[in-house]
């Protein structure tokens, strides 16, 4: 079953996450965390979003992104 849609509210923060199946690691290395930070800071030029922090560990990465747009912005 689906979750319910996200509430949205104006000027708002999101908590972002994403995890490696089963805590398996989604970086390898630190050319795989540079790619990360790079490929980061192209998305958000390109949606014209800032994230305010995000952390990047082995098998996770989490953010704190503005909202109501956050994954809603046009892919290029």
């Amino acid at each position: 079953m689906p979750r319910a849609p996200r509430i949205e509210y104006e000027d708002a923060a999101y908590h972002v996450m994403a995890r490696g199946n089963r805590r398996h690691p989604i970086v390898y290395s630190d050319a795989d965390r540079e790619v990360f930070a790079e490929t980061l800071a192209e998305a958000a030029d390109l949606a014209k979003f800032r994230s305010y922090a995000w952390v990047l560990k082995d098998n996770y990465r989490t953010s704190t992104d503005p909202g109501p747009s956050v994954g809603r912005e046009p892919r290029g």
